[in-house]
């Protein structure tokens, strides 16, 4: 009775878990634009931009790793825990939000908006995705720990006893072999992939598959986790005769059960509520942009503004609109006199323009008003 007491009690638990990210999609979220939140010029400290993405990536992660390893169960079993475990997990949590976060922000949109090459390409996404992989790893594993309970990470498994490759070789493969699949998925498929979507202008479409295979590669660092540490330290006979992964939902309905709702509930997270909080993030980037560019002071306004209008100018039409959209919600949202300061500015820079690069902003700013009205 108190196993089914804990089993009913811990997803209720797990709502408010998933609610406080969930709400972090929404729009209102993101901050609007504060002078003096500049560490340097145009080098805002804005956490607000990079926490709902990453509150979403992370507790959608958690969920779905929790929920699995709860699932694959043949008998009901609820975490242990343990705060060596959440030490570890900290660290991922750290990677993943903060530090991936400051380098996405200041190494790579802040240069690719202000037409900087070494922030385009393959190479300069390399780095951003393997700092997702090894946080992931980090925070996949110390949750691992943590649910079972271990004390020492001088053991590299779950169980000392027990070692994947010595008690089944196909499961310590395949093992090995879905934290391979997660590397390509994550590092070079997902890294390539992003290279070749228009920055602001994706389809929902693009945002989803970009989503999808960071999925993908989560779950395959799950999997690989289970065959590697959680498999090799049960007992087969009583747990899993099979030696896999497996799921056993008619020997345990409530903790299948239970498992599979944190599962879809951190699928939800990842697959449908991270793509409305990225969108949200970039639009409000270029709205907080314009109020850095409408404080600063005139020569700096107008070297960042020719670098921004040049690097709008070699954008494809349809990104270049989207683009443009956005800096005209972000002067919108000023007072009359920081319009106008901004508004000359830009039009000094756009005459200064060959007539190709003039014409083709001119007609973004046309377009990006008939769709704003």
């Amino acid at each position: 009775m108190q196993a089914l007491e804990v089993f009913s009690l811990f997803p209720i638990g797990m709502i408010g878990f998933w609610a406080s990210a969930a709400w972090l999609a929404s729009r209102r979220t993101q901050g609007g634009y504060v002078p003096g939140l500049e560490i340097k010029p145009f080098r805002p400290f804005r956490p607000d931009l990079i926490l709902p993405g990453g509150v979403l990536l992370v507790k959608g992660v958690i969920m779905m790793g929790v929920g699995l390893i709860i699932a694959v169960h043949a008998i009901p079993k609820m975490p242990i825990w343990n705060w060596w475990g959440f030490a570890l997990a900290f660290w991922g949590i750290i990677t993943l939000i903060p530090l991936r976060g400051m380098y996405k922000m200041v190494r790579g949109r802040r240069r690719r908006m202000l037409g900087d090459v070494r922030a385009l390409g393959y190479r300069a996404s390399f780095f951003r995705e393997l700092m997702l992989f090894i946080g992931l790893l980090i925070l996949l594993y110390g949750f691992l720990n943590a649910f079972t309970g271990n004390i020492r990470f001088t053991v590299i498994g779950v169980s000392s006893e027990w070692n994947a490759f010595v008690q089944n070789p196909p499961t310590g493969w395949l093992g090995v072999g879905a934290l391979v699949l997660a590397f390509l998925l994550l590092v070079v498929i997902r890294g390539w992939y992003k290279t070749r979507l228009p920055e602001g202008a994706e389809k929902t479409s693009q945002l989803f598959l970009k989503q999808l295979l960071l999925w993908l590669g989560t779950l395959s660092i799950i999997v690989s986790y289970i065959h590697l540490f959680w498999i090799p330290a049960i007992r087969p006979d009583e747990e899993n005769p099979y030696g896999f992964m497996a799921f056993f939902p008619y020997k345990n309905p409530i903790g299948f059960s239970a498992g599979m709702a944190l599962f879809i509930s951190g699928t939800i997270l990842l697959l449908v509520l991270r793509p409305i909080a990225l969108r949200n993030e970039f639009a409000k980037t270029l709205s907080i942009f314009v109020g850095m560019l409408a404080d600063a002071p005139e020569e700096l306004r107008y070297r960042i503004m020719k670098m921004r209008v040049a690097a709008l100018a070699r954008l494809p039409a349809e990104q270049r609109v989207k683009h443009v959209k956005g800096m005209i919600d972000g002067l919108n949202s000023l007072s009359d006199e920081k319009r106008d300061s901004v508004m000359k500015t830009q039009l000094l820079v756009i005459s200064e323009l060959s007539p190709d690069d003039r014409s083709a902003m001119l007609k973004a700013m046309d377009q990006a008003l008939f769709f704003g009205t």
